[in-house]
């Protein structure tokens, strides 16, 4: 992420709070609030109050952040830079273009046997298979636009999002057994989820502040994306199992 470039002071609501804080503290950027001007008040007079860290010194300690998660060691010190990432993020939210899916959008089969559990995995591989088509793992880029500062990166990565929401509509659209309903339900959540903060990654990748709490919330996403996909792989055990 560039991180030395200036912030997006977009503001599409005109509340005078550029959309990357609303998105922070879990506003709605395009609805004019109380809530965030509040926030961005708490915010000032916090920034005011203690301004030990330059911007120069930010720009250093985003990069620090951003090397610890893609794998690089950190020094040892007494506040180290994730703390503060950490400590950003803490009262994060969802990203505002997620929206979670309901079980009423899913047809389900109520009958199941070990040819209709075939049948759903083989249903589940092909609205997978383009997922398969990605040559760096999400990850990477991000690593790769830190070191060279590399434009493809970020454009490689909101195509792998958009990707991730087209296989979420086509996750949406298979029949499903209706025991494996709710495992199916959170893969397409948590799919979608990441895929969004995969997006929120993109815009705000050349803003030192939302930069670093991302890091966090990509993080939680991967993991959460990772235990739904596991949940449906236990599913897929027991009914081969039958």
């Amino acid at each position: 992420m560039d991180l030395a470039g200036p912030a997006d002071e977009t503001d599409t609501d005109g509340d005078s709070v550029p959309d990357w804080q609303e998105f922070l503290i879990g506003s709605n950027p395009a609805v004019a609030d109380k809530e965030a001007a509040n926030a961005r008040l708490a915010s000032s007079t916090q920034t005011s109050a203690s301004s030990v860290i330059t911007a120069p010194e930010t720009s250093k300690l985003v990069d620090k952040v951003v090397t610890a998660y893609t794998g690089a060691q950190l020094t040892t010190q007494a506040l180290t830079p994730e703390d503060i990432a950490n400590q950003i993020s803490s009262g994060l939210e969802a990203p505002g273009t997620y929206k979670p899916h309901l079980a009423s959008e899913i047809k389900t089969v109520a009958i199941n046997t070990k040819e209709r559990s075939a049948r759903y995995q083989e249903d589940m591989r092909k609205a997978m298979e383009p997922m398969l088509t990605f040559k760096s793992s999400e990850i990477e880029l991000i690593g790769r636009y830190v070191a060279q500062k590399d434009p493809a990166a970020m454009s490689e990565l909101e195509h792998i999002a958009s990707v991730d929401d087209a296989v979420a509509a086509a996750m949406l659209k298979v029949v499903v057994p209706t025991d494996a309903l709710d495992r199916h339900l959170e893969a397409i959540n948590a799919l979608t989820y990441f895929s969004a903060t995969l997006h929120t990654i993109v815009k705000y990748s050349n803003d030192p502040i939302a930069s670093l709490t991302l890091l966090r919330v990509f993080n939680d996403a991967e993991k959460r994306m990772n235990a739904a996909y596991g949940q449906l792989g236990v599913y897929y055990s027991q009914m081969r199992a039958l």
